[in-house]
């Protein structure tokens, strides 16, 4: 973050930013207010990158949120949770809680749980189903940017491979299948394909040359 941005005045999650508190080895530390009245001070890359988004009142209401659905909904009992459960309450944690090990991969990068979904476990089963089988997961379609009805799917590790967005498609004989179908259909370990078609290999050869030792 540049140093010279000024970020009084600005909004962060629940933060308002009321002044630069202090500046310790070239790092600004604003002084914030959160929505619930609480003041404190936040360094400015975390306000920036989503990191800290408020006093933790917001975690806090979101584990209430989901104590009360689990009790209302019957997902949670004998201490054992419902996958569906477990799917809901792992996609809050990993876009709102920066003390969790995935939320840079997440939360940190922008990725956020739509209103309907993230204080209500009841509205995300409705639109979502029961997980159809223990090889589904939760899947964003095409990685967009929130979780929400629209952009998301229950889909298998298959499946969800075959959606990234750097997937190539391969045409050969009029059949058009990913690299991955491409190697699974010729029976090609996992990203050997990939291997041959980055070193410059024609599709053709590609897919017709069998696996014999070493490749150059």
């Amino acid at each position: 973050m540049p140093m010279a941005v000024n970020l009084a005045g600005r909004r962060f999650g629940r933060w308002t930013v009321i002044e630069l508190a202090e500046t310790v080895n070239r790092t600004r530390r604003w002084s914030c207010r959160c929505d619930c009245g609480s003041v404190r001070i936040v360094h400015g890359q975390s306000l920036v990158s989503g990191r800290s988004q408020s006093c933790g009142c917001l975690h806090r209401e979101l584990l209430r949120t989901m104590m009360t659905e689990r009790i209302k909904h019957g997902h949670a009992r004998d201490g054992q949770m419902s996958p569906e459960y477990v799917t809901w309450q792992r996609m809050i944690q990993r876009c709102t809680d920066a003390n969790s090990n995935r939320f840079a991969s997440y939360g940190g990068r922008g990725i956020t749980v739509c209103d309907r979904w993230r204080h209500s476990f009841e509205n995300f089963l409705e639109d979502m189903g029961p997980r159809p089988g223990p090889d589904y997961s939760l899947d964003r379609v095409g990685y967009a940017n929130v979780y929400g009805p629209d952009p998301c799917r229950w889909s298998t590790e298959v499946e969800q491979q075959n959606n990234r967005l750097d997937n190539r498609t391969i045409e050969h004989d009029g059949i058009v299948r990913t690299v991955r179908e491409w190697e699974r259909a010729l029976g090609i370990r996992s990203g050997r394909l990939w291997a041959r078609l980055n070193r410059g290999w024609a599709v053709e050869r590609a897919l017709a040359t069998p696996v014999r030792g070493m490749e150059v």
